[in-house]
């Protein structure tokens, strides 16, 4: 009589209790694992990339830790040398979700922290060409310092009445805005070597900032430091992403294999 209680009392536990959402197994966990970092390789371009995966995304979305390293990535026309990202606990859309949506959403995460590198060059290619009003930035230069960024350019002006280029030049900072964004914060701006007031240039340069948006990686980041020295710019979460040994996908330019 006991033991068909006790058994009973067990059946009825079990039954109240919720399904423990467990990471998929073998073949599936492996190409749940690489499709979650195909969608950063659709989404960046990146020239090479490195993932490191603790555990296969959970049947509820549950990503329990998980580090992406990327170089040579692009994030709306801006190259960026390199980017690495690091969260703990990220609950994301469930997988079986995956396929209907471009990119799965973030539901919740214990921690994410980030880190991004631009290059002096990597601003030059982003802004040559850009709109500036009603002209086009031309044959410029762009000079980092640890305290400031000295830009200079010509302006392609092209109207229906008239054509003409004028010479600019500009001393910057970069400045975290909203959290994600990085933008260019004028200091001084000249054209044909006479001053321009800073009202002016901000709606002259609009079109152009933010000049980076992490916020395109889906996570929810906040940027907390800028390092800058005579050749890149640096900008990171208060803590830093950490690398670690697990389970390892590479994308080599041409495709996700995974390595460890």
């Amino acid at each position: 009589m006991l033991r068909q209680l006790f058994t009973a009392l067990f059946a009825l536990t079990a039954a109240a209790l919720p399904a423990l959402a467990v990471p998929a197994a073998g073949s599936q966990g492996n190409a749940l694992s690489a499709s979650f970092f195909q969608m950063f390789i659709d989404g960046f371009h990146p020239e090479s990339g490195k993932m490191v995966m603790a555990y296969p995304p959970h049947d509820d979305g549950l990503i329990p830790r998980v580090y992406i390293s990327l170089k040579g990535l692009h994030i709306q026309g801006m190259r960026v040398a390199e980017a690495e990202l690091s969260a703990y606990n990220l609950r994301m859309t469930p997988p079986e979700q995956w396929k209907e949506l471009k990119r799965p959403q973030v539901l919740g995460f214990l921690e994410c922290n980030a880190r991004a590198v631009v290059n002096e060059q990597d601003v030059k290619d982003f802004l040559s060409g850009r709109t500036f009003n009603h002209g086009r930035w031309k044959d410029g230069t762009v000079d980092f310092f640890p305290d400031y960024v000295d830009m200079s350019f010509r302006l392609k002006v092209d109207l229906k009445l008239f054509h003409t280029t004028f010479k600019m030049n500009a001393q910057t900072a970069f400045d975290v805005k909203q959290g994600s964004q990085l933008w260019l914060d004028v200091k001084s701006f000249s054209v044909n070597d006479r001053s321009v007031p800073l009202s002016t240039v901000n709606q002259m340069i609009r079109g152009v900032q933010p000049i980076l948006d992490l916020k395109k990686f889906g996570l929810p980041l906040k940027l907390a430091h800028i390092k800058v020295t005579d050749e890149q710019a640096t900008v990171e979460t208060l803590r830093l992403p950490r690398q670690f040994d697990g389970p390892t996908w590479t994308w080599n330019g041409k495709a996700v294999s995974r390595t460890k």
